[in-house]
């Protein structure tokens, strides 16, 4: 199967996203989203759902069980992959593949500046030229060296467009790949992976999440999938690619990448989900997982 997505589509999963990050973004929440700007970026039939907040969060944690707490420990992860990456790294460069609508260049405009920093998007045209137009309406920050790049996983040599942007092959880069891989069928997951490691010449790391493979298999046994499969189906966007847990890391170093650090979405749940008593603040749906993996040409 392929996601025939094309540079004129606008891809109603991100908005889907922003949403679920927004909603948990206020402030009276105990662990909070920390992507307050996801309201800027809902489009289209999903804009009607921003008049009450408080009815919202429970119609959805309703109709998709455990979404709102999974792309809390996402944002957050990955948030926390940035952070580190940033602290050890001056004069680097991130890239957010597939970037949807995510705000990590308005929300670490000034980390990112201060580490001297680059920072590329890669979408669909479509998509990142609505986000452009977001900004600017909203006169929301960037970073200074903040680009976006037109590329489209399904038909576009990867290497070709980091080319044509003139994205520094020598220069140590961060790859956040999220919410992405479970929406491109397997041979594109390996032919990107293995374009990162042979057109970065420098140190590399990658940061992405990832479905269960027994759940795109047909397995909806597990909280939350039964739900969030069927409105994946209503809007034409199902899921095609994924990993069991204890399957991952072979694959990734099959690929030729290390391994620095892989977490299941309740093993995320206990790190970002619990209050200063112990207690979880909510239950993410649990078909996912989260990974950190290095590869460096110079051993």
């Amino acid at each position: 199967m392929k996601n025939n997505k094309t540079h004129f589509d606008i891809i109603e999963s991100a908005s889907v996203t922003s949403l679920m990050r927004y909603l948990l973004s206020g402030e009276n929440e105990k662990i909070k989203n920390p992507d307050h700007y996801g309201e800027y970026f809902v489009n289209g039939k999903w804009e009607n759902y921003l008049s009450d907040i408080e009815k919202l969060k429970q119609e959805m944690q309703t109709k998709l069980p455990g979404c709102l707490y999974y792309h809390l420990i996402r944002t957050l992860k990955f948030d926390d992959s940035l952070k580190a990456w940033l602290s050890e790294h001056k004069n680097s460069q991130v890239i957010i593949l597939g970037a949807g609508f995510d705000s990590r260049a308005i929300r670490f405009s000034d980390t990112l500046n201060d580490s001297n920093t680059k920072l590329y998007e890669v979408d669909l045209k479509a998509m990142l030229e609505f986000k452009k137009t977001k900004i600017e309406q909203h006169n929301l920050i960037t970073n200074k060296y903040y680009s976006h790049i037109f590329c489209n996983f399904n038909d576009s040599d990867l290497t070709k467009c980091f080319i044509e942007n003139k994205v520094d092959a020598n220069t140590p880069t961060l790859i956040l790949w999220e919410g992405v891989t479970y929406f491109l069928p397997e041979e594109i997951i390996i032919s990107t992976l293995t374009e990162l490691k042979d057109f970065f010449s420098s140190e590399l790391q990658i940061t992405l999440d990832y479905a269960y493979q027994d759940y795109i298999a047909g397995n909806l046994d597990f909280y939350g999938a039964k739900e969030l499969y069927n409105v994946l189906i209503e809007i034409g966007e199902p899921h095609f690619f994924g990993l069991n847990f204890d399957q991952s890391e072979s694959f990734f170093k099959e690929q030729g990448y290390l391994i620095k650090e892989n977490l299941s979405a309740m093993m995320l749940e206990s790190k970002y989900l619990r209050d200063n008593y112990g207690n979880s603040v909510g239950l993410p749906h649990v078909f996912n997982a989260m990974i950190d993996i290095t590869y460096n040409s110079k051993g």
